[in-house]
């Protein structure tokens, strides 16, 4: 399926014949009963799967879609849902508008919008205050989106297209009115309020710079990172602390499964266990509810491509560990990197996604090839417990060596990304990481 992306990266190949060919290859299974044929067609099948996929999402636009009226001159009035958690900055607001009106008629398409304000108590005194899930009303100018075009600068335009955000717009807060409130979806609704309470908690009790901090690392608004804490943390090689990821889901997973763990183990009636044929253990029931909470907390830090391979990797691996079968690392690793791609085939050409997998697929095969040896020696007499003494300071020296031997790996396997996209390396990260 990469491979198939890849080529129509390049080829842009026709959607039509697309369409027309993956079926005929899937019936041709009737027909064909050597096993390595059967291995040929699905993997053709995947192949144009993957070139019809990113084909469609880059290239194909509904003839009712916004674009085709974003000339970027003339003022039109939008009506629309916002469908993002609003980032307020300081002079600025930013969010992402599902368009249901423009002038009156009817059009699709999200516009990433820009609504400018000239202080931070500036919406505050207009009445707006913006939430996800609310239907607004603005007027403003709406252009396809642009960028610098000096070899090797970022590209803004792909970035927003791979999102599936083909116009920009920029309106003032004097030109912004909220129509209907709570139009969301109600589970989305109910998650995004207490994101935004948790928000205020925090800035009523913290500094604001510790507030914003916490805040990108809890629940993945980084509005309030400032571009030198941004810089500090790319100094000092761990600025994918800032993007919720493996580590942040991986906390957050072994928090909830440990607390249910312990809730479990000494709540749960012994008569029960032993009627349930085992299926009612502390462990099992503790996975069950961190397997059923992952998505939520996916939904909360707002779904980027990252947390969403953490989640899945996580998820695989506790209904491995709920069914009480085999988890094999590097199958988790492959089904999350099928499921974004078949969700979202242009992320392979985010750094998230890159850096992501580069850093995880390092760290697993490292760990496949690494077995530590047990030691199950009782000490017998003085001397073998100043033996087991000094082993234990080799063992702890040898697993601090290891875990460095990791960093190392994960780092040269996110180096040639990083130094492509962010034109940046940094050896600091090897301490700061380990």
């Amino acid at each position: 399926m990469i491979l198939g992306i890849l080529v129509s990266a390049f080829a842009s190949p026709s959607r039509l014949f697309l369409l027309i060919l993956i079926p005929l290859l899937l019936f041709s299974l009737l027909f064909l009963s050597h096993p390595m044929l059967h291995n040929f067609i699905f993997f053709a099948v995947f192949f144009f799967l993957g070139t019809l996929g990113l084909t469609l999402a880059m290239n194909y636009l509904p003839k009712d879609h916004l674009f085709w009226q974003s000339d970027g001159v003339k003022k039109v009035t939008l009506i629309g849902e916002v469908v993002s958690f609003p980032q307020a900055f300081a002079e600025k607001t930013r969010l992402l508008l599902s368009v249901e009106t423009c002038d009156g008629s009817r059009v699709s398409g999200i516009v990433r919008l820009t609504i400018y304000n000239r202080s931070s108590q500036q919406n505050s005194r207009n009445g707006l205050e913006l939430d996800y899930g609310d239907r607004i009303e603005v007027t403003g100018t709406i252009r396809p989106p642009g960028h610098y075009r000096n070899p090797g600068a970022f590209d803004y335009v792909s970035y927003l297209k791979r999102k599936g955000i083909w116009v920009t717009a920029s309106v003032s807060v004097q030109h912004t009115r909220v129509i209907e409130k709570g139009m969301g979806h109600t589970l989305l609704n109910w998650m995004m309020a207490h994101k935004k309470a948790f928000h205020s908690i925090l800035h009523a009790s913290l500094p604001a710079s510790e507030a914003s901090l916490i805040r990108a690392l809890t629940t993945g608004d980084r509005s309030g990172i400032t571009d030198d804490m941004r810089e500090c943390f790319a100094r000092a090689g761990a600025a994918h602390l800032l993007a919720v990821s493996g580590l942040h889901m991986g906390f957050a997973a072994l928090f909830c499964y440990r607390v249910f763990f312990m809730i479990f183990r000494f709540m749960l009636p012994l008569s029960l266990l032993q009627k349930s044929y085992r299926w009612f253990i502390p462990d099992r029931l503790a996975s069950m509810v961190t397997l059923a909470w992952i998505p939520f907390y996916t939904l909360l830090v707002g779904g980027t491509t990252s947390s969403i391979r953490a989640a899945i990797m996580i998820m695989v691996y506790l209904m491995a560990k709920i069914m009480e079968r085999e988890r094999e690392l590097f199958h988790t690793l492959a089904v999350a990197a099928l499921a974004i791609l078949v969700w979202r085939p242009p992320s392979l050409f985010e750094v998230d996604f890159q850096l992501s997998f580069a850093a995880v697929f390092a760290l697993v095969l490292m760990l496949h090839h690494y077995k530590p040896a047990k030691d199950t020696t009782l000490p017998q007499s003085l001397d073998d417990q100043a033996r087991i003494g000094r082993g234990g300071l080799k063992k702890i020296f040898h697993q601090v060596a290891q875990l460095f031997v990791f960093t190392v790996a994960a780092t040269a396997a996110t180096l040639p990304v990083t130094a492509i996209t962010f034109h940046r390396v940094t050896m600091a990260g090897l301490l700061t990481n380990l």
